[in-house]
């Protein structure tokens, strides 16, 4: 089957069928190409002849999601108007190599309207990431760290309440950084959040630290890269030694958390070795992974919440009250620590204004307006993690839903 034309710039990465996955299944037979994002004049024909739809998130679904209405009143919010996603047209822009950009509007401003938290999230992002480019460093580094607590510590925490969560999240973050610190005898730079439910089980708690490092420390007033001993001594491209970091995460949940909690379902104790920790390490200028990577780590449970109910739909029985109340409720407040604090005074360009990015090639787009009709031709670009992959064209009744749509 033959792929669609490469965009500019645009580099295959692979070919993907569309059973090849449950993101990919609903596009049924069509191939959709993955490209790195890049800038170039040559514009194929695909891109002169069509604007580009983007569903991302939020904008998998058509109509009301009344299964998260449901979730709502459940946890006693009195009105869910504003915060169940009612599609109120298209938000467009306008890329220079790849043509006009659109994207699904919702209404509402409610308190817990998920597409409001998103649009937060990514704003922050994007802010953020503008903040490490004017450090202008070669190779600037966020190592990101995913630390799990075991599930009697889990158990423990949802039971808590949800007033005492922040608490907890801020001593796990706090003491997790101090032996940090301790063990390399160096100031990093460290923002943290602490999520107490994961996507794939929304129903039940799950608190685990999800925090950056930057791969620099302070040397004398500036910033110099950071290399962990025993990676050098190893030959290993990484910024921290695995084991390091799994003993590090073992000895502040013994310090944080009570002995008897910290044993695995087989009834072993956490040990450096078993405890769970995720690593991984996204270059600055991998600008769309790490922005799709910052939206998702400060991201607020809403955005999941809408995902679960629009796709397993709503079950009372299935939640504690107390605990989905405290779900929704939940800001997911990130904490910053050392030099993440103050590294605007590390800057040596300007700190770029935000802009709207092309998904394709990353490159700033204007503002067209409002529309409530779209084009009766267009490609469909699914963002899956911060890459574009497209669809082109799209196939039979895939925007069906789309008012004035026409495939």
């Amino acid at each position: 089957m033959s792929s669609p034309l490469c965009p500019p710039g645009g580099v295959a990465l692979c070919e993907l069928e569309g059973n090849s996955g449950s993101q990919d299944s609903k596009i049924g037979d069509s191939s959709i190409v993955m490209y790195t994002p890049s800038t170039s004049n040559l514009i194929p024909d695909v891109w002169t002849c069509r604007d580009s739809l983007i569903k991302d998130g939020l904008n998998r679904w058509d109509g009301l999601n009344t299964a998260y209405g449901d979730f709502l009143e459940f946890c006693g919010v009195e009105s869910v108007e504003g915060s169940i996603g009612e599609l109120c047209g298209y938000t467009s822009y306008s890329c220079h190599w790849h043509g006009g950009m659109h994207y699904p509007a919702y209404k509402g401003t409610g308190e817990f309207n998920p597409a409001r938290h998103k649009r937060a999230a990514t704003t922050a992002a994007s802010r953020f990431i503008g903040l490490l480019e004017s450090l202008a460093i070669p190779d600037l580094r966020v190592v990101n760290m995913g630390l799990t607590c075991p599930r009697p510590v889990s158990d423990y925490f949802g039971g808590l309440g949800s007033d005492a969560w922040p608490g907890f999240g801020k001593l796990l973050m706090a003491t997790f950084y101090a032996r940090l610190c301790k063990e390399y005898a160096a100031r990093f730079g460290m923002d943290a959040n602490m999520h107490v439910w994961k996507g794939c089980d929304m129903t039940s708690p799950h608190p685990h630290l999800d925090l950056d490092v930057l791969n620099v420390v302070d040397v004398e007033g500036a910033l110099e890269k950071f290399k962990d001993p025993e990676c050098v001594k190893r030959g290993e491209p990484v910024t921290f030694w695995h084991e390091t970091i799994k003993r590090i995460w073992c000895d502040t949940l013994y310090e944080c958390c009570p002995g008897e909690l910290l044993r695995l379902d087989s009834g072993e104790a956490l040990t450096a070795e078993n405890v769970d920790v995720f690593m991984q390490e996204i270059p600055v200028h991998k600008r769309p992974k790490l922005m799709h990577h910052i939206r998702y780590r400060r991201r607020r449970p809403t955005v999941d919440l809408w995902d679960w109910c629009a796709e397993k739909g709503f079950n009372a029985d299935a939640w504690e009250k107390n605990f989905a109340a405290g779900l929704l409720g939940y800001k997911n407040k990130g904490r910053s620590f050392g030099l993440w604090r103050c590294l605007r005074r590390y800057s040596v360009m300007p700190v770029e204004r935000p802009v709207k990015r092309c998904p394709v090639c990353d490159d700033g787009m204007s503002y067209v307006g409002h529309t409530w009709m779209l084009p009766d031709r267009l490609n469909v670009i699914t963002l899956i993690k911060g890459v574009a992959c497209v669809c082109c064209p799209p196939p039979d009744g895939l925007l069906n839903w789309i008012p004035g749509g026409d495939v």
